[in-house]
């Protein structure tokens, strides 16, 4: 028997690819292929595929397109046949953060289930003056009346903060 013909035998069934996961052997096609019955894991879409095609296959065909969900696409969700704007609704969650998730590998319970991470607060820099206080970048430019960019320029060209906001800025077009 060729090498192409045993690995034709192996039976495929629950195993997953990147479309989704096989469910069931369904015949051979017209070239003499073995069929395998696929179900897309987003929306419960099936379709018939060779061996060649499931490796090669990225996404589904059918109302997730490839991870394009509609707020009508339909998937499976604890039993329950749902669209993924009733899905939305009943969860507390935005369709867009359950398409995100979905499209991250997230089966449909864990895109509602996972919690919203929180990012931390960002911390802004302090810089210390000679006259002793501590200032950000944003409030340095507010009190000199210089540019972000002019003041980060000066000092990295090797003056101190303070001479950095003393220098006048270039006298030109007034900003708008």
């Amino acid at each position: 028997m060729s090498q192409r013909r045993k690995n034709d035998l192996t039976d495929l069934t629950g195993i997953p690819f990147k479309a989704g996961v096989v469910v069931a052997r369904a015949g051979i096609s017209k070239h003499r292929s073995i069929l395998w019955l696929l179900r897309c894991q987003v929306c419960g879409h099936e379709c018939l595929r060779t061996r060649t095609a499931l490796r090669k296959q990225t996404g589904c065909e059918g109302a997730c397109a490839n991870g394009r969900l509609r707020y009508t696409s339909t998937m499976k969700v604890f039993g329950l046949v749902l669209t993924l704007k009733q899905i939305a609704s009943v969860a507390n969650v935005e369709m867009q953060t359950i398409r995100t998730r979905l499209r991250s590998g997230a089966t449909p319970e864990e895109a509602i289930l996972r919690p919203k991470q929180r990012r931390e607060p960002r911390i802004h820099k302090k810089y210390l003056l000679s006259d002793g206080r501590l200032l950000t970048k944003r409030e340095m430019e507010k009190v000199s009346g210089l540019n972000r960019s002019t003041l980060e320029r000066r000092i990295k060209n090797g003056m101190t903060l303070d001479e950095a906001m003393r220098l006048p800025g270039k006298v030109g077009r007034p900003r708008l």
